[in-house]
């Protein structure tokens, strides 16, 4: 038999011995129950170690975003030209008010205060009456946030200037706070000088200042006086310098021509928030003092919470200050009061006073006035 034949005959008889299924059955109804895998099963012991690893985990995450957050402040705030010119003159103007009237007035709040307060438990408690103009100048400055409320300049209402700039701020007592800064510029052997004056309170301060600029670096520098005939004599000498986009203010106190305390101030942001970082020293004394504050609302008002670190002869010192302003009902007016409370937990207690607090709303019959014995004064120096 040939092998064609031989194949035809084994298919047909497969397909007449085989029964056909499927017409019998529809394939597309029968249903195929899926594989199923086994279940692992975690010991308990595994499962606490797994859950502890992730919430650990976790928790360095955050605690390294809120480091990285409260840390590292931004560079230094800057302001421009013609704002750091009037910074300098109100604050120098401020600073020199505060230590004309810091012997007297911190000695009648010594004898006020004596059978009510903590003193000396701290050896920061000694220095703050030398610190206390330099809060006067901290609580002027530093905001809830990280900007200064500077007017641009303006058409000065005093006819002896030809320019005006306004700052306004808030106390710690919530007052609103108003400074004016008059000055008219010329130009001296190639460089910018400007001639100013300042009210602070009822008295008269005034400054020469000289702008130098390059593409680099930006330095102002003013002379602070309250009289024409202390002029090199006692003063505020101020220097502000700009590199890299970071601003530092200096502060130099003299008397008589010699200089007895030099302060130097930078202005940084967090999260939006003003901190003031002061170095002040005192080279009669011998003492360094560090200083790191942040303004803090609260609903009757705003405190400063501060850090010190301070360094002379009667031992080195570190610790924090919560300084917040009390009205005094036996001299009419707010106060610093100082909480002071060092690493060892030693605390004292100290009070301190607040000069040139000008309030926005004063008596507008009262500031002219200031106004027109500035121009008489002005008028009888130059004759």
């Amino acid at each position: 038999m040939k092998k064609k034949e031989l194949k035809a005959l084994l298919k047909n008889s497969i397909e007449t011995k085989v029964p056909s299924c499927l017409e019998t059955f529809d394939i597309t109804s029968i249903h195929v129950e899926p594989k199923t895998k086994k279940a692992i099963l975690m010991q308990p012991k595994l499962v606490l170690r797994f859950s502890f690893v992730l919430i650990l985990a976790f928790l360095l995450t955050i605690g390294l975003l809120n480091s990285n957050e409260t840390t590292n402040p931004s560079p230094s705030i800057t302001l421009s030209t013609e704002k750091t010119t009037s910074f300098n003159a109100i604050t120098s103007s401020v600073l020199l008010d505060s230590i004309d009237s810091e012997p007297t007035l911190s000695n009648e709040l010594s004898v006020l205060y004596s059978f009510e307060t903590l003193r000396n438990e701290t050896v920061m408690s000694n220095k703050i009456n030398d610190l206390n103009p330099y809060f006067n100048l901290i609580e002027l400055v530093i905001n809830e946030d990280d900007t200064f409320d500077f007017s641009e300049p303006l058409v000065s209402d005093v006819e002896t200037y030809e320019y005006m700039m306004d700052y306004q701020t808030f106390s710690l007592a919530n007052e609103p706070v108003k400074y004016t800064y008059y000055y008219r510029q010329s130009n001296i052997s190639g460089e910018n000088v400007t001639e100013g004056m300042v009210l602070v309170g009822d008295k008269q301060f005034y400054m020469d200042t000289t702008i130098k600029e390059d593409e680099d670096t930006l330095t102002v520098e003013t002379y602070t006086y309250d009289r024409l005939e202390l002029k090199g004599i006692s003063y505020v000498y101020t220097k502000c310098t700009e590199t890299n986009k970071a601003q530092k203010f200096t502060y130099q106190l003299f008397k008589n021509s010699e200089k007895v305390e030099e302060t130097s101030l930078e202005l940084k942001s967090l999260n939006k928030h003003m901190i003031v970082e002061l170095d002040y020293e005192n080279l009669l004394s011998n003492t360094e003092i560090k200083l790191e504050a942040r303004r803090r609302l609260q609903l009757d008002g705003a405190i400063l919470d501060v850090k010190y670190e301070l360094e002379n002869s009667n031992g080195d010192e570190e610790g924090t200050m919560m300084v917040k302003v009390v009205f005094d009902e036996t001299l009419g007016n707010y106060q610093f009061h100082y909480e002071i409370k060092n690493r060892k937990g030693d605390q004292s207690e100290h009070f301190g006073n607040r000069y040139g607090q000008k309030k926005e709303d004063s008596d507008d019959d009262e500031e002219n006035g200031h106004k027109e014995d500035h121009e008489d004064d002005e008028r009888g120096q130059k004759d």
